[in-house]
């Protein structure tokens, strides 16, 4: 399964600096994060950042630009006119309602992905019905679990709507439901699968096999998750989380 990276927001070099360096550990996708305020740069800024992060895209290389719901139709449309012709990428999660969403994708040239507005069973239904997005960032926790997740996936497949398979933040345990879900995705439809234990870049607990030259996966095929939980750091954890929790309770 390819896995994304995560390019967090900065100057337009910078960015491109760092999806090269992602380039180079074998990283087939990149989320690039854009929504700059007036006061940073206006949609000019989110343009530039977006071009420089695409000036050497590779074949077969896919590229998520992620809003995270922070702009509004109008200076959505301002942003992608001023972007130059050629450019090849999905724009995720744009607007933060169904409302400016379905208003921007009635004029967007580029394909519409959804990820916190998909949030239910329905939600996925609607997008459908209105033709609202052509594709879902499916967050198992936001989905409810892996129960809720497999039914949405289900509902994504028949509908013709591609998948990039993630979560919030999370560890091994977390990951390993995004590789196991992930692979249960018709190839023509995922596009990605995002490693969120990379957030915390412990990856002891987890028997999921990572191919760091190509930042592809793939699942144990026994019983269970491939997650092997290690008792001595759970319980310091817990002991952590019950210290922090006594802290927090009324006298």
């Amino acid at each position: 399964m390819p896995m994304i990276s995560s390019i967090y927001a900065g100057d337009p070099e910078d960015m491109r600096q760092r999806v090269a360096e992602h380039r180079a550990c074998g990283y087939r996708g990149h989320s690039i994060k854009i929504g700059a305020l007036d006061s940073e740069g206006e949609p000019a800024l989110d343009a530039e950042r977006i071009a420089a992060c695409l000036a050497d895209k590779r074949h077969g290389e896919f590229f998520l630009v992620e809003a995270n719901g922070g702009l509004v139709p109008e200076t959505a449309l301002r942003m992608l006119r001023m972007l130059p012709p050629g450019l090849d990428f999905v724009l995720e999660a744009p607007c933060s309602t169904w409302r400016e969403t379905i208003s921007l994708r009635q004029r967007c040239p580029y394909p519409i992905m959804i990820d916190e507005l998909a949030q239910q069973d329905d939600d996925i239904a609607f997008a459908t019905a209105y033709d609202a997005a052509d594709g879902v960032g499916l967050k198992i926790s936001k989905a409810g679990g892996l129960t809720p997740g497999r039914r949405q996936r289900d509902i994504c497949r028949a509908a013709g709507l591609t998948l990039a398979v993630q979560d919030t933040v999370g560890s091994a345990i977390a990951f390993a439901a995004i590789a196991h879900l992930g692979e249960t995705v018709p190839a023509r439809l995922l596009r990605c699968v995002l490693d969120c234990e990379d957030m915390d870049g412990d990856h002891r607990d987890c028997e999921i096999q990572r191919r760091p030259q190509r930042q592809r996966n793939t699942s144990p095929r026994g019983r269970g998750t491939g997650h092997r939980r290690q008792r001595g750091r759970t319980r310091r954890a817990s002991s952590h989380l019950g210290r922090i929790a006594g802290r927090l309770s009324p006298p």
